[in-house]
């Protein structure tokens, strides 16, 4: 029974999509895709930016100097 509900549906996208393609013409189809592929390209193109800038900022923000982790000794005007 599982078989033929996932024949049948397969079956029905199948022609789903082919009515959807008899239906619209190609050039509008290709058209959103290229705006699809853009966007995704935009996003991916920010995603790294940002993700390089982040990295940028945190290496900033590091000492650079094993002397830099240790606190200071306190002077003689700490002392109470």
């Amino acid at each position: 029974m599982t078989r033929f509900f996932l024949l049948s549906s397969g079956a029905l996208l199948l022609g789903s999509l082919g009515a959807f393609f008899l239906f619209v013409p190609l050039l509008s189809i290709a058209t959103v895709a290229w705006i699809f592929v853009g966007l995704l390209f935009m996003f991916g193109l920010g995603f790294q930016v940002g993700t390089q800038a982040m990295l940028r900022c945190a290496s900033l923000a590091k000492p650079t100097h094993p002397s830099a982790l240790t606190p200071p000794e306190p002077s003689s005007s700490w002392r109470f």
